[in-house]
């Protein structure tokens, strides 16, 4: 995967772990999403290729991205896994042209995370705060969130097909 890719794939990982409040927190023994033990039905994979059979999981786990972002139901570790099932498949078929689906999720999941801030009127954490924390304290668990409002997020969302959050 190329390195834009990966930078906004560690956004989207930032942005996940670090979630609003106001969406509850997953129930480990039922939880929605389930990324944390991601597999693909070979039937699937021989229907659809392996990355329209990625597509399709995350479509029916996520559900349909056509009418606006999604919208998250839970947090927690089983969403926070979607970045390696989605790292790990940009990985693997990284020659692939059909990787733009899954960068496309990349971007929607963002978006979709970004809105959740929104939302909940929390400020975007911001990715190169938290990279130096965790750099200069990497003992530390902390909860990085930005203090300030006005900061600009690293994703572009100006080209995402809902426009500027």
């Amino acid at each position: 995967m190329n390195c834009e890719t990966r930078n906004k794939l560690q956004l989207l990982s930032l942005y996940l772990q670090n979630l609003p409040e106001t969406i509850p927190y997953a129930d480990p023994s039922i939880p929605q999403y389930g990324f944390d033990f991601f597999t693909l039905d070979d039937e699937k994979i021989q229907d659809y290729g392996p990355i329209g059979a990625v597509n399709h999981e995350l479509e029916v786990r996520m559900g349909q991205r056509n009418k606006g972002p999604i919208s998250f139901k839970e947090r927690g570790p089983s969403l926070n896994a979607v970045t390696n099932v989605l790292g790990g498949y940009l990985d693997q078929y990284h020659e692939s042209p059909e990787t733009v689906l899954l960068v496309k999720w990349v971007d929607d999941l963002t978006i979709a995370a970004a809105a959740a801030f929104k939302s909940a009127s929390i400020p975007l954490p911001l990715y190169w705060a938290s990279t130096l924390w965790r750099r200069k304290y990497p003992d530390k668990e902390s909860d990085i969130r930005n203090v300030d409002s006005n900061a600009t997020p690293t994703f572009n969302f100006s080209q995402s097909r809902f426009g500027i959050i």
